[in-house]
């Protein structure tokens, strides 16, 4: 498999990846007092999770790209539910 068809399945899985998790993080503001936040925010946890190991195994172009792309979302995640 070639470097750019690799970065370009990664690309994708990132974008997937964060398109899930902007919606739990929707879910968790909306109703942060729910039986599921606990469960919603263990599932992002984990997306998080495949989404850095995905990036880690694409080229630095491709990197600093998807960086770029997450950090909003990123950003809002470590502000509003990051462990004390």
């Amino acid at each position: 498999m070639s470097l750019s068809y690799s970065n370009s399945i990664l690309n994708r899985t990132v974008q997937n990846l964060l398109v899930l998790i902007e919606e739990h993080l929707i879910a968790m503001q909306r109703d942060s007092h729910s039986p599921e936040f606990d469960s919603w925010k263990s599932e992002v946890d984990y997306l998080w999770k495949r989404v850095f190991e995905n990036i880690s195994l694409m080229d630095n172009k491709n990197q600093e790209k998807n960086l770029q792309n997450i950090k909003p979302a990123w950003m809002d995640y470590i502000t509003h539910y990051q462990q004390p």
